[in-house]
């Protein structure tokens, strides 16, 4: 029973927070600083453009050879590295 309370709390809390931080979002009006944000430079803009294009790519082709030939040694599953496989569009997991 205590540990329904302690989740209830917990979930009150957290819901004002984050309940607090939509309203400053969306409900209120910018402020000076929001007018001041300076542009992107192109090393920031590069910086945040190569890891989001990795993270789709890596996303959209997960059993590409390509990186599974990167990653696993001369075709074998390596537990660490290569134990998720996408068979059939569902993720599994190698064991052989």
């Amino acid at each position: 029973m205590w540990l329904t309370v302690l989740g209830l709390l917990n979930s009150a809390v957290g819901a004002y927070y984050y309940l607090r931080i939509l309203v400053t979002m969306y409900l209120r009006e910018p402020g000076e600083a929001a007018s001041a944000v300076p542009p992107l430079t192109p090393t920031l803009r590069l910086a945040l453009i190569l890891p989001a294009a990795g993270t789709l790519f890596l996303g959209m082709f997960p059993a590409w050879p390509g990186v599974r030939r990167a990653v696993c040694r001369d075709g074998e599953v390596d537990s660490r590295l290569c134990g998720l496989a996408v068979i059939g569009g569902a993720l599994s997991l190698n064991t052989d």
